[in-house]
């Protein structure tokens, strides 16, 4: 089964996804910069962010021709970035919209685990993303608890005081995932 998962992406795929895991250090320090819009970001944040946006469009574009579950879920994502980014430049964002797209993906990933007739590695590759959408909606319910202030241009959470208890929460939960993402990307590379 873990063979079938490493060899369901060709290692030059792993090593572009791999590359762009880089992308969170980038992120950190152009959001350092005063005015930015989003607000600072920590780094457990960046890199959360670079995960979340590589797996969602990564892995159903790379599965895109094996179902219509990753079809679905690819389109959807792609829906939800041109408008999450029109809306966040207008700033006009709500956290509620976010989650509104997390339960459509949730919902499009068990259907598909219940009735796409997958494979072991493609339901493998399902069961992280719905991970990921969990995962998701616990962080937007705790920075909804926070201050922070997406009618002003905040979206991320930053370092220090204001996001602590948020990135140690991001930390506790998002490790593992994300560590058995790199390990299956490394170990894909490699093939």
């Amino acid at each position: 089964m873990i063979s079938e998962i490493i060899s369901s992406i060709t290692s030059s795929e792993a090593v572009i996804l791999l590359f762009l895991q880089l992308s969170a250090v980038l992120i950190v320090v152009y959001q350092k910069k005063e005015g930015r819009l989003g607000g600072p970001i920590s780094g457990i944040k960046a890199v959360w962010l670079v995960y979340a946006i590589t797996s969602w469009f990564g892995i159903p574009l790379l599965m895109f021709e094996i179902s219509w579950v990753f079809q679905v879920l690819f389109l959807s994502m792609l829906i939800r970035g041109v408008v999450e980014v029109y809306l966040c430049g207008k700033k006009l964002w709500k956290t509620s919209y976010g989650l509104l797209h997390n339960g459509i993906q949730i919902a499009c990933i068990l259907s598909g685990l219940l009735f796409g007739h997958l494979g072991g590695a493609h339901q493998f590759w399902l069961w992280l993303l719905l991970l990921g959408f969990i995962t998701e909606v616990i962080f937007v319910m705790g920075f909804r608890r926070q201050s922070f202030k997406p009618s002003e241009g905040v979206y991320f959470v930053p370092s220090g005081e204001t996001g602590r208890r948020l990135n140690r929460l991001t930390g506790l939960i998002f490790a593992p995932q994300y560590v058995v993402w790199l390990v299956l990307l490394v170990s894909s590379a490699m093939q």
